[in-house]
């Protein structure tokens, strides 16, 4: 019953939206020179500077407060060449930006603009071109290290590009790429994420204040738009790097209406068997392809594709015995967007996709001696994959005013884990049992700005789920509100409320990510959280730098942890025996942020104060402990400065203070003479601070067949020793007395590096 009423609504609001016509202004802006289209650009009337911006597909809707018949228009987007032209009203129009790789002047931005695009702070929209002159990791840039510098972001340390944002686990963010959702974001264990730098178009990353078109995640969103292609002629790209090595290609399939991109990356040498002397072999690749084809001015349809792996082996096998150790964990996604303006103020996508993340563990032992020959291999499985399908709309009725609207749905389907053991040919098989849910949903959000000075968002999504045949209604209210004082300082606030509808299991794996999802259950009913934010911006009216001032609070219920002692991958218990359930977090904080996005010199300057504490009843004696990436204070810093049109210079500085550990606190002997440890209270001990200086220098020059660029950089340049992880020793002494003393073990020294692209 419940679905009919949610389909009639949805139907309903279509009808609704369709019914109503404007008078006005709408079209694509897009690259003259590949044919991309460019979200985020700003759209400007002349003189009146009445304006908009272009949706994440690239399209526009603009009413005109002028009564002439001719319209003047002033378009811009960072990176490229300004544009004034002058169309006629009620006109369907493509604007087409001309590229100016060393442009360094001001882009022009109305009050409307400013407005609309802080209806909160945290929505922070990446520039590509930043994230290419970010300090690159042995020739690799990377997205979410770049991520990491935001304020409300935790500093996960060394080797690790996990994003925790305001309390929150890694697997309470949303990633999206073209649409896509990735369940584990990461390559080589955390030093890298599975996001080429060298094909990403735009980033929208929001900390709070979400539009109601996400979902399923609690803590962040974002949302990755990838390159679609060259309409005109072929690229081809790439970059030689320690780390990895990549390579794109991109062109027309039929000039000016369809095209295709292909990338390809992966690891190519073994920079950490060389560094650190670690017996091991760490393979990663990933793959990316796209088709994007124009039907009509009004049509376009895009195919997406990714798929990425990594492998480590250990082998340890000496004369008699052999035995060989490999982790394999991944993502493959895919997805077909039908895009289509079904008037000039109401916009349509469809999209049909599917993504697995599977996670594969084998053993291989063999003993060899004069009497016997023991073979015994081992096998663990654990996976989840997704069958989604979401229909959105976005509609423009009057000045300011924008209606979304959109209906979801998911066919969850989990294997949260299955064993198998071979021994002396006898087959034994383990496992959790396989379990498929449905989710529905359903939302409709409303968004005035520029109404006497304030601006709102707000509506409601509902979530239908339908685990092992009970449903559960989650209703999902989300509203924000600012308002402008003057023309320099901006007032808002924003209540946020959100699902999950699964659950991560990690245990310890010294950067290999032993994860495991599980669906909620009875048990272990679906994650929420409510977070309250509310801040300040101010333009300080000095070349576009702007100070944005936020506070939040959140609360997060129904959070589990993996038992203490019980081995997942066993598959020898029951979910329910197999996780602490019930527990609850509290966050809160106080972001500053100093960003500058134009110019010759660009960058940002955060601060954070933050307090982040979990609550299970079965753990710490029910008492709240800190939270494992728990920073109170945090500084982060990022400059690019255009030294001039070949050569750019950036560098990053961050401090953060040091994250609880659990370390024991005294020792005693059993009747065997072992040393037996005894720990304090959770998380009660804080570790060193951590602090780290990148620096980069990229040099670009125009060779005759077109593009390429040398990158240097040196990450840790005044050779830090951050803290990894700790670990104790035992010295055992004389007459058997002796004491445990622990040390510190960390990763990167000065590390130097360099990288060569090219692009012709």
């Amino acid at each position: 019953m419940e679905m009919k009423k949610l389909l009639l609504l949805f139907i309903s609001s279509c009808a609704f939206n369709i019914c109503i016509a404007q008078h006005s202004v709408s079209g694509t802006v897009y690259d003259i020179k590949t044919g991309e289209i460019l979200p985020g650009a700003s759209i400007i009337e002349k003189n009146t500077f009445n304006g908009t911006s272009t949706n994440s597909y690239g399209h526009f809707f603009l009413i005109s407060t002028k009564a002439d018949s001719l319209v003047n228009l002033v378009v811009s987007f960072l990176g490229y060449k300004q544009l004034e032209t002058t169309v006629k009203k009620s006109a369907v129009i493509r604007l087409g930006l001309e590229p100016d790789s060393f442009s360094i002047g001001e882009v022009v931005v109305s009050d409307f603009q400013r407005t609309k695009s802080r209806l909160s702070a945290g929505h922070f929209k990446l520039n590509p071109k930043e994230l290419k002159n970010f300090p690159a990791f042995s020739g690799e840039t990377d997205l979410t290290t770049f991520m990491q510098l935001l304020p409300g972001v935790a500093l996960a340390g060394d080797g690790n590009a996990a994003m925790n944002v305001r309390g929150g686990t890694s697997e309470q963010n949303l990633f999206l790429i073209d649409d896509m959702p990735l369940y584990y974001v990461n390559h080589l264990g955390g030093f890298l994420s599975t996001f080429n730098a060298d094909i990403i178009k735009s980033v929208d990353f929001y900390k709070n204040a979400f539009p109601l078109r996400y979902g399923g995640r609690l803590s962040s969103v974002a949302d990755i738009r990838t390159n679609d292609g060259n309409l005109h002629e072929y690229d081809i790209y790439g970059t030689v790097g320690l780390i990895s090595s990549k390579i794109g290609i991109e062109g027309p399939v039929i000039k000016n209406k369809s095209s295709f991109l292909i990338s390809a990356r992966k690891n190519t040498i073994p920079i950490f068997r060389w560094l650190y002397g670690l017996n091991l072999g760490f393979n990663f690749y990933d793959t990316n392809l796209k088709l994007n084809t124009i039907l009509s001015e009004k049509d376009r349809i895009f195919l997406s594709f990714y798929r990425g792996n990594d492998e480590v082996e250990v082998n340890n096998s000496v004369e008699l015995a052999k035995n060989l150790q490999a982790i394999a964990w991944g993502n493959t996604a895919g997805s077909a967007r039908y895009s289509r303006i079904l008037t000039s103020n109401l916009y349509s996508n469809v999209i049909l996709g599917h993504t697995t993340y599977r996670y594969l563990q084998t053993t291989k032992s063999e003993s060899v001696s004069d009497k016997n020959h023991q073979q015994i291999n081992q096998r663990f499985l654990s996976a989840i994959s997704d069958n989604f399908l979401n229909i959105n709309l976005e509609y423009y009725s009057e000045k300011n005013l924008e209606i979304n609207s959109g209906f979801g749905f998911i066919n969850h389907n989990y294997s949260p884990g299955k064993s198998s053991v071979i021994q002396y040919e006898e087959k034994q098989e383990l496992g959790y049992p396989d379990i498929r849910a449905n989710e529905y949903s359903f939302y409709i959000q409303g968004r005035l700005d520029d109404f006497f000075g304030f601006s709102f968002q707000g509506g409601l999504r509902t979530v239908f789920l339908s685990p092992a045949g009970k449903n559960n209604i989650l209703p999902e209210p989300r509203i924000a509100v600012s308002k402008q004082l003057g023309k320099t300082i901006l007032l808002r606030t924003s209540w946020d409320v959100m699902h999950q509808t699964f659950h991560l299991l990690s245990s310890p794996g010294a950067g290999i990510p032993v994860e495991f999802r599980i669906p909620s259950a009875k048990f272990a009913p679906p994650e929420n959280s409510k977070m309250f934010s509310a801040g300040i911006s101010w333009d300080t009216g000095v070349k576009e730098i702007q100070l944005d001032i936020d506070f939040y609070k959140k609360q997060l219920n129904n959070l589990t942890e993996l038992k203490e002692g019980i081995n997942f991958a066993s598959a020898q218990h029951n979910l329910e025996n197999t996780i602490w359930a019930g527990g609850s977090g509290t966050s809160k904080g106080l972001e500053l942020l100093l960003r500058k996005i134009v110019g010759q010199t660009t960058g940002w300057a955060g601060a954070a104060f933050s307090k982040s504490e979990r609550t299970f009843k079965q753990l710490n004696e029910g008492r709240p402990y800190p939270y494992n990436y728990d920073r109170p204070f945090e500084f982060k810093s990022f400059i690019n400065h255009r030294i001039s049109k070949k050569l750019s210079f950036s560098a990053t500085w961050v401090y953060g203070a040091g994250t609880p550990v659990t370390l024991p606190v005294a020792q005693y002997y059993d009747l065997e003479g072992e040393t037996v440890l005894l720990y304090g209270p959770k998380n009660s001990v804080r570790g060193a601070a951590y602090h780290r200086l990148d620096v980069s220098l990229t040099c670009l020059l125009k060779p005759k067949w077109g593009e390429s660029e040398w990158n240097f950089s040196i990450i840790n340049l005044y050779n830090r020793k951050n803290p990894y992880f700790y670990f104790a020793d035992y010295d055992y002494g004389f007459n058997g007395t002796g004491k445990m003393t622990f040390y510190q073990q960390s990763l990167f020294p000065f590390l130097p590096s360099v990288s060569y692209s090219f692009k012709f």
